[in-house]
């Protein structure tokens, strides 16, 4: 009994070591990751940096689908889609995008197409560099 007890307690040692060996080794990988990102990586990836335009609502649509769990019936869930066009350096672009992901809350999904309905003025952002790559600002309430 007292060999296994030594053989456990050497074994725990042994894992502890290699875990803090593997911790150090992270540590060390990580301080040799750049500071910060490339300016070009930087307009990419933070859309503050992208410019503003004035566009409109082109479709504003209410999808849905009858969704089954493996230990649930079916239900209908929901979701906004929406089409909008914008000018980015004299070019017209048009951009389809989803608003929300699929919700079983019919109400919460309408209230965003009834929100932007088609026609309606909507802000768009879009990379300087990449101007066919935009975003629909979506305001909390409208």
């Amino acid at each position: 009994m007292e060999i296994i007890t030594s053989f456990s307690i050497l074994a725990a040692l042994v894992i502890f070591c290699f875990l803090i060996a593997a911790i150090d080794i992270y540590v060390k990988a990580r301080k040799n990751l750049p500071e910060s990102e490339s300016p070009s990586e930087k307009i990419t990836n933070n859309t503050d940096y992208w410019k503003t335009v004035k566009g409109k609502v082109t479709e504003s649509k209410l999808d849905y689908k009858d969704s089954s769990g493996v230990f649930s019936k079916k239900k209908r869930v929901y979701r906004a889609r929406f089409s909008y066009e914008y000018y980015a350096y004299d070019k017209k672009y048009t951009h389809s995008s989803l608003l929300l992901t699929w919700t079983r809350s019919k109400e919460i999904a309408s209230n965003y197409v009834n929100n932007y309905p088609v026609g309606c003025e909507v802000v768009v952002r879009f990379h300087p560099e990449h101007p066919e790559t935009s975003v629909m600002e979506v305001a909390t309430h409208h």
